[in-house]
C-alpha cells in the first residue's frame, strides 16, 4: 500500500457550485494519473468518494471537462452544481431491465446507450431503490463495496476509451456526468444523452 498523501482544493464559483482539484503530496494531479488510481488503488477510491459525501449538497450534478488523449496530462479538476430538482424524484430501473435481468452477479454494469454514442457505467439494484436516485445518494447510502467497483469500472471503462481512439485521426474524447438515475420524469435525462436517468456514470464521445 503506498503512502496517502492525497488533498483536494475546493473553490466556491458560485452559491450552486464548487470546483476541486486534486493534489499528490505539493503536486496537482492529472486526469491520466487519477484514472490510473480510480482502477488500480482501492484507498484512493474511498479517499475519492469521501470528497463527494462531504458536499454541502443534497443532490447534485458531477462534471468533467471533455477529456481526449491529448489532454489526459492536463491537471484533473470536476464541479459539483447543486440540483434540488432530484430531491424527491423517484427512481426508475425499468429501462435496464434486460441489463439487470443478465446482470449474474456483477454489481456494476457497462454497456453503451440505444444511440451508441455513450457508455453507461451503471451500478445494479442490489439495495434500496433510494440508493440510486443521483449520485449524491450513491456514494452515501450504497454499499462500501459497490460503490468501490463503480469508481473502479469508471477508471477501466476511461481507459478503454483512450486507447481505442481511432488511428489518424483526432482522437475522440469522454466527458464523464454524474446526477444519473431519477425518474424519466427528472432533469437530467437530457444532460445524459440517454433516454431516462441512468444510474451514475457516462462516458460521453466528444467528437
Amino acid at each position: 500500500m503506498r503512502s496517502v498523501m492525497w488533498t483536494s482544493t475546493n473553490l466556491e464559483l458560485d452559491s450552486r457550485t464548487t470546483a476541486t482539484t486534486l493534489r499528490d503530496g505539493s503536486r496537482d494531479l492529472s486526469f491520466r494519473e487519477v484514472i490510473g488510481l480510480w482502477r488500480e488503488y482501492p484507498e484512493f477510491r474511498a479517499w475519492f468518494t469521501l470528497r463527494l459525501r462531504e458536499s454541502p449538497f443534497d443532490a447534485y450534478y458531477w462534471e468533467l471537462p471533455p477529456v481526449t488523449n491529448q489532454t489526459l496530462d492536463r491537471t484533473f479538476e470536476y464541479v459539483l452544481i447543486d440540483a434540488p430538482g432530484f430531491i424527491g424524484l423517484s427512481a426508475d430501473a425499468e429501462p435496464f431491465r434486460a441489463q439487470f435481468a443478465a446482470r449474474g452477479s456483477a454489481e456494476v454494469l457497462t454497456f453503451p446507450n440505444l444511440r451508441g454514442d455513450a457508455v453507461l457505467v451503471v451500478p445494479a439494484p442490489v439495495s434500496s431503490e433510494d440508493c440510486y436516485m443521483h449520485l449524491a445518494h450513491f456514494v452515501r447510502r450504497a454499499p462500501v463495496a459497490q460503490v468501490d467497483v463503480f469508481w473502479k469500472a469508471v477508471g477501466m471503462r476511461c481507459r478503454s476509451v483512450c486507447r481505442t481512439a481511432p488511428s489518424g485521426s483526432a482522437p475522440p474524447g469522454w466527458e464523464c456526468r454524474g446526477c444519473t438515475h431519477a425518474s424519466t420524469r427528472g432533469p437530467n435525462t437530457t444532460a445524459m444523452g440517454a433516454t431516462r436517468c441512468h444510474r451514475k456514470h457516462v462516458l460521453d464521445r466528444v467528437l
